[in-house]
């Protein structure tokens, strides 16, 4: 028989198999992240702040401005904001937010048929919503952070 198709088929099922080791790690070691701080950002939460409601504080530690800034709150409800200078902190009060699927959207009929019908829950502000995860979006990256109620 031909030695070079049992090299090539060695070489084959080598890669076939440092490829599932590969996957199998990454999945493994944490994807998808739950948690991740790709901005410098800190996120803090301040249970009762507002007279009995949460104060959620994001600052930017790092040394450059943050554009196109997103707060999305529980994946329900997020604030926006055009720039969050180095070294400033953003303070949101429950009624900063928005709910997300109360957001006018772009005509868009595929994109309709994949938003799922939700009743619209109670106001963040007047309701007792609590901060159980936080992630924040912008042009320069995006971070993460749960939090145990």
């Amino acid at each position: 028989m031909n030695k070079a198709y049992f090299k090539f088929k060695i070489v084959i099922l080598a890669a076939y198999l440092a490829g599932s080791i590969a996957i199998l790690a990454w999945v493994i070691m944490g994807w998808p992240r739950e948690e991740f701080n790709d901005l410098g950002a800190e996120i803090h939460v301040v249970p009762g702040a507002m007279g009995g409601k949460s104060l959620v504080l994001v600052s930017n530690r790092s040394r450059a401005a943050r554009t196109d800034l997103q707060v999305v709150l529980n994946d329900l409800y997020f604030y926006s904001a055009p720039t969050l200078p180095a070294g400033e902190t953003l303070r949101l009060a429950p009624d900063d937010f928005g709910y997300i699927y109360a957001v006018p959207r772009r005509n868009n009929s595929r994109m309709w048929s994949q938003v799922q019908p939700k009743a619209q829950p109670e106001v963040l502000g007047h309701g007792h919503v609590e901060a159980k995860h936080i992630a924040i979006r912008c042009d320069q990256g995006e971070a993460a952070q749960k939090f145990n109620p």
